[in-house]
């Protein structure tokens, strides 16, 4: 189920001020699969994970009025989904009540920006091998860890580099957007490269298929200047605008070669690539 930012606000609205069950429905049709998935991949019990998850579910709909004052919605579900994950598994008898995750949380946070919340709850949550899974550390940390691997064939290194590679595509970015997917491509080929669960490669592919240009109307070399090679670049490209940025343009910009083609996603692409080149895909353009 898909809901734009403005429809979910809307039927947040109207569970909390008028405990309105299709609006109810609706966000839990919306979040449900993405807070089941987390939770499994915590606790790896269907059962327990559903329980969890439909015990955070109901008590949005017992919040009544403070639901409004929740600015993220998002973030503060996977966080107490997060957290009564981590109670189940740290009780001696695995019966402490669930729904204390979620009462202890503050959901009148005074956080401008939801990246603090997720550096908190990136430092806790103990599945992500970094604390800023937005940003070039997921180049970094993958490649390090993965010719680390290589060289010594650890097991426990693996379990690690595909537990962060769930993380990874179960939980795209939120703030640095196209240049984060991007640079999640690595991480997810090598979840697909070690357990060859087609959803990696197939979340690989619908975060790179926005790279996908269309053909310029002159040959490359025909261009008079950079300026008009420049504006063509641009007039092919499919890379989306930043609409929440404070900057006047994306930074991924295709012409913005340094971050798209630079030190961190070349050294995503290409593996993606390699990965679909043995499989036979290819990424179809929008």
């Amino acid at each position: 189920m898909k809901l734009s930012s403005q429809e979910l606000l809307y039927h947040q609205s109207k569970v909390a001020y008028y405990r309105n069950e299709q609006s109810y429905k609706c966000l839990f049709l919306y979040f449900h699969p993405t807070l089941y998935r987390f939770a499994f991949n915590i606790l790896h019990d269907k059962s327990v994970s559903e329980e969890i998850v439909s015990d955070i579910m109901l008590k949005v709909w017992e919040m009544g009025n403070k639901l409004s004052q929740i600015q993220y919605l998002k973030i503060f579900l996977i966080t107490s989904v997060k957290n009564a994950c981590f109670t189940y598994l740290s009780s001696k008898k695995h019966q402490q009540s669930l729904s204390e995750s979620i009462d202890n949380e503050d959901i009148s946070t005074n956080e401008d920006n939801p990246e603090q919340l997720f550096i908190y709850s990136e430092v806790t949550q103990r599945v992500s091998l970094v604390i800023d899974r937005y940003g070039y550390s997921q180049i970094y940390v993958s490649h390090g860890l993965y010719k680390y691997y290589q060289m010594t064939g650890d097991d426990k290194i693996k379990k690690a580099l595909i537990t962060h590679a769930k993380w990874q595509r179960d939980n795209p970015s939120i703030n640095h957007q196209m240049e984060s997917l991007l640079a999640t491509l690595h991480g997810l080929s090598i979840g697909y490269e070690f357990t060859k669960d087609p959803s990696f490669l197939k979340e690989g592919i619908k975060r790179a298929q926005n790279l996908i240009t269309d053909k310029l109307p002159l040959d490359f070399n025909a261009y008079k200047n950079q300026k008009d090679l420049s504006d063509a670049l641009e007039k092919v490209s499919h890379l989306p605008d930043d609409k929440e940025s404070f900057r006047r343009e994306a930074i991924w910009k295709i012409t913005n070669g340094l971050r798209i083609f630079g030190w961190t996603h070349m050294f995503g692409i290409p593996y993606l690539q390699n990965k679909m080149d043995k499989a036979n895909l290819t990424i179809k353009s929008k």
